[in-house]
């Protein structure tokens, strides 16, 4: 890897800003990432797995609990591949592959509807809560719900239950189970070793763990966060992985944002085409006043002051992010455990976005220098 003296310094700028985080309880550690499109990358680490004196350091390769990033990498990517491929239209019901879905509506919700986040379910988050200790096939039911009704009114609808949706067409019309096919058409070809759904199967010694939970009464490492009910109740793992299920490192995530800023491709070969790269930074909500584009976010608070108008992103509940601007041809990865700490502000979102977008503006301020 090729290093300037200007990447040397942006890399010890972010090092202090990250420790003063660090230092004053954000977080017990963090990994930050940055790589340009010619390749080159720096990676930062800063602080501890957990507060514990005697807790290893993070590293480059340290794996963190992506949490919602998995509804893009892999989800949201693996369904624009399948589109790529031919193999779903974007414009074919969704009832097309999951015919028991019975929501009022259901014949007008398109695959491109999923991909946009604009299935407005009544109250959906609610009733999710509200069933979270019984089966997967009880949640399933719960979405496929003729008493659910989707809003004849288009706007955006952040919600897992657009990313599961998502994960079941996905499945289908591929005849493989979404972590495999993640596992073949993206993480192995690209190299991506520290990166899968299934945390036991990945370097148990290398996985942050994610926090206390004062609901089980213990510390959580190498579970699912967001699927945690589920889990404990001894129920299937599915269909929550669509959602929030990916486990992953600084460097592994670097190489995916390596492909999207080379325009779907690197190392001779094609992930994306060209064109549906550019849909993933092109907002497709423009005629209602929201920014979105297929499969990740735009325009967001915790991007910062610096990034482009094309930029694009996705953050998890954990303390992650994902960031990629093309016009810089810059991508950035920040992994921590912010909701590690018992602490109130340590479980705060805005103070998670507030660090996120001070990360990404002392990494593109200086982008045009470097």
């Amino acid at each position: 890897m090729r290093e300037t003296m200007d990447a040397a310094l942006l890399k010890k700028e972010l090092a202090s800003w990250a420790g003063f985080r660090v230092s004053g309880g954000y977080f017990p550690g963090c990994v930050i990432g940055v790589v340009w499109r010619n390749g080159d990358r720096i990676i930062v680490p800063a602080g501890k797995f957990t507060y514990e004196p005697n807790s290893q350091f993070v590293a480059a390769d340290s794996i963190y609990d992506l949490s919602s990033i998995t509804k893009s990498i892999p989800t949201a990517c693996l369904l624009l591949k399948l589109i790529d491929d031919g193999l779903i239209s974007m414009d074919e019901p969704v009832v097309s592959y999951v015919p028991e879905l019975a929501i009022h509506g259901r014949e007008s919700l398109l695959v491109r509807h999923l991909l946009k986040f604009i299935l407005n379910y009544k109250n959906p988050e609610d009733s999710l809560e509200g069933i979270k200790y019984r089966s997967t096939d009880e949640l399933l039911n719960f979405l496929f719900s003729s008493e659910n009704k989707q809003s004849s009114d288009v706007s955006y609808f952040y919600t897992n239950a657009m990313a599961i949706l998502m994960g079941l067409v996905i499945e289908r019309a591929a005849g493989t189970p979404l972590d495999v096919l993640a596992k073949k058409t993206f993480f192995h070809p690209l190299g991506m070793e520290n990166t899968g759904f299934w945390p036991e199967k990945l370097p148990c010694e290398k996985i942050v763990p994610t926090e206390i939970d004062t609901w089980r009464g213990r510390e959580i490492c190498a579970v699912v966060r967001s699927d945690e009910k589920m889990q404990a109740s001894g129920q299937a793992k599915k269909p929550c992985v669509e959602s929030a299920g990916l486990f992953s490192s600084s460097e592994d995530l670097l190489i995916f944002l390596e492909m999207l800023l080379s325009g779907g491709i690197l190392n001779g070969k094609r992930y994306f085409l060209d064109a549906t790269v550019k849909k993933m930074h092109t907002n497709q909500l423009a005629e209602i006043g929201a920014c979105q584009g297929l499969g990740w976010k735009m325009n967001r608070p915790w991007m910062g002051a610096h990034h482009s108008s094309n930029a694009f992103g996705m953050t998890g509940f954990t303390g992650t992010a994902i960031f990629c601007d093309p016009d810089r041809e810059i991508g950035v990865v920040i992994l921590s455990n912010g909701i590690y700490s018992s602490h109130e502000k340590e479980n705060n979102e805005d103070l998670r976005d507030k660090f996120r977008a001070e990360i990404l503006d002392i990494i593109l301020k200086n982008n045009h220098e470097l």
